[in-house]
């Protein structure tokens, strides 16, 4: 679900976003195809059967395909990754933290 938002917020993968902060997004693309903006979790929604997405410089996401782009949004996807890669670790470490202090807590109430 992350992706999606990030594909269909209004920052483009060009250059590469830092992804700091939450994405604002409609989870809707343009589909170059019918010219509408289609919602990406539609049941009659022809994503990933007909068509792919892809970002690339532009500011939402689009359906079709176009020379450059799948490289432009490799790169943001990587780089989304790693964020949320040490995100989940630097979360998991605090977590950890807070249960080690809480067991100490527990055994001084003891």
């Amino acid at each position: 679900m992350h992706v999606v938002d990030e594909y269909c917020s209004n920052e483009p993968f060009y250059p590469v976003p830092k992804f700091t902060s939450q994405p604002k997004s409609s989870k809707q693309f343009y589909n170059l195809a019918t010219e509408k903006d289609e919602n990406w979790f539609s049941v009659d929604s022809k994503l990933s059967v007909d068509f792919a997405i892809y970002k690339g410089l532009g500011a939402r996401a689009r359906g079709r395909g176009g020379a450059g782009w799948p490289a432009r949004d490799l790169d943001a996807m990587t780089a989304l990754c790693k964020v949320r890669t040490t995100d989940f670790i630097d979360l998991k470490s605090q977590l950890e933290d807070q249960m080690t202090a809480d067991n100490h807590h527990q055994v001084y109430q003891i």
